[in-house]
C-alpha cells in the first residue's frame, strides 16, 4: 500500500512511548519506519520516542518547511496524547516551519476491530471451544487521564457484537470485558473473578513487551492456573498484541494519508500544526479522522486511580 499521490512528499512520523534504545517496543517501531519506508510516498520515514532516541523534539526540530505527518503508534486520546504529543508538535510553530499535522492515535482506526477478531477466532480454535467463553480485551490505561480507556472500552464493546453474531446457537453467550493495567477495572480483579468456562485474553497494546510476554500470562496462571494442564483447570490463552501485525503499517499509511488529504482539501491559509482539542470524545476522534462512527464506549462510574507507570 502506498499513499496515492502524484510526487512524494514530506515526512512521516512515527510517534511511540517507547521503553528505551535496546527494548523490542522500540526496535519494532524502527522496523516498522524501515519497512514503511520503501513502500510509501513520503520522502522520509522517521522513529520517534518519548523513552528512547530520537525523541520527539529531535525528529521534528530537524525538518524545516516540509510537511510532516505525525502518527501516534497509541492505543486512545489520553496523557501522553493530549499532553505530551500536542506540546511537542505544536512548540514547533515557527517561521519558516511547514505545517506539522498530529493525526488520530492508531488505536482508533476500525479496521482494528477484524485484526482484533480474527486473533480470537484463531484462540478459539486452539482451545477448541466457543460457547460459554469469556473475552478480556486489556488496555494500558492511565490514572492521569479519564479517557484513556475509551477506545479498549468501544472495542470491547464491538466485539461483544461481532463475536455474539457468529455463534452456532443463539443460547450461547460469549462476554467480552475490559480490563486494565493502570486503571480501573485492573486485569487482577477482572481475571480472579472470572467463574467457569473458558477465557481469551487479547492485548490491545503496541509493543506490549514484557506485558504481553509476562505480566499477563502471569496474571491468568496465577488465578487459573496453567492452561490445558489438568481436566479441572479453566483453558486459556493470550494472543498476539495488535500491534504485532504487518496490517498496521497499512493503517498508518491510510492515517497520514487522511490527514494529507484533510488538510489539502481545507486549503488552510497558515503553516501551523493540525492538533486535537482536549479532552476529545471517541466519536469525535473518528469523524475528525475521517472513519465512520464506532459505536461509544459505556458510561462508568469513576474510580479510584490505580499506582503505576503512565504509558497514556
Amino acid at each position: 500500500m502506498s499513499i496515492p499521490m502524484s510526487t512524494p512528499t514530506g515526512t512521516l512520523v512515527l510517534a511511540a512511548h517507547g521503553a528505551g534504545d535496546a527494548s523490542p517496543a522500540n526496535q519494532q517501531v524502527r522496523e516498522i519506519a524501515y519497512r514503511l519506508r520503501q513502500v510509501s510516498s513520503f520522502r522520509r520515514v522517521e522513529p520517534a520516542f518519548r523513552l528512547g532516541r530520537p525523541s520527539f523534539a529531535t525528529a521534528l526540530r530537524g525538518l524545516g518547511p516540509e510537511t510532516a505527518v505525525v502518527v501516534p503508534l497509541l492505543t486512545s486520546r489520553g496523557y501522553f496524547y493530549n499532553r505530551v504529543l500536542a506540546h511537542e508538535v505544536n512548540r514547533y510553530r515557527l517561521p519558516g516551519v511547514g505545517p506539522r499535522i498530529l493525526t488520530a492515535p492508531l488505536g482508533e482506526h476500525p479496521r482494528l476491530l477484524e485484526l482484533a477478531q480474527e486473533r480470537i477466532l484463531e484462540a478459539w480454535r486452539r482451545l477448541g471451544c466457543e460457547t460459554g467463553s469469556t473475552v478480556i480485551v486489556i488496555g494500558h490505561g492511565t490514572r492521569r487521564h479519564p479517557q484513556s480507556g475509551d477506545t479498549t472500552r468501544a472495542l470491547a464493546d464491538s466485539l461483544k457484537d461481532r463475536l455474539q453474531s457468529r455463534l452456532p446457537h443463539r443460547s450461547s453467550k460469549v462476554q467480552v470485558e475490559p480490563a486494565f493495567l493502570d486503571a480501573s477495572p485492573g486485569l487482577e480483579g477482572v481475571v480472579a473473578a472470572h467463574g467457569a468456562g473458558p477465557l481469551v485474553a487479547l492485548p490491545f497494546l503496541f509493543g506490549g513487551g514484557g506485558h504481553t510476554d509476562r505480566d499477563i500470562p502471569q496474571c491468568l496462571e496465577k488465578h487459573l492456573g496453567p492452561s490445558g494442564r489438568a481436566p479441572r483447570q479453566t483453558p486459556w490463552a493470550v494472543t498476539a498484541p495488535l500491534g504485532e501485525s504487518k496490517v498496521l503499517e497499512e493503517l498508518v499509511l491510510d492515517l497520514a494519508e487522511k490527514a494529507v488529504l484533510s488538510r489539502s482539501s481545507h486549503s488552510p491559509s497558515a503553516a501551523a500544526p493540525h492538533l486535537p482539542e482536549a479532552p476529545v470524545s471517541l466519536r469525535e476522534a473518528n469523524e475528525t479522522a475521517g472513519f465512520e462512527r464506532m459505536p461509544q464506549a459505556r458510561t462508568v462510574p469513576k474510580q479510584a486511580p490505580s499506582k503505576g507507570v503512565a504509558h497514556g
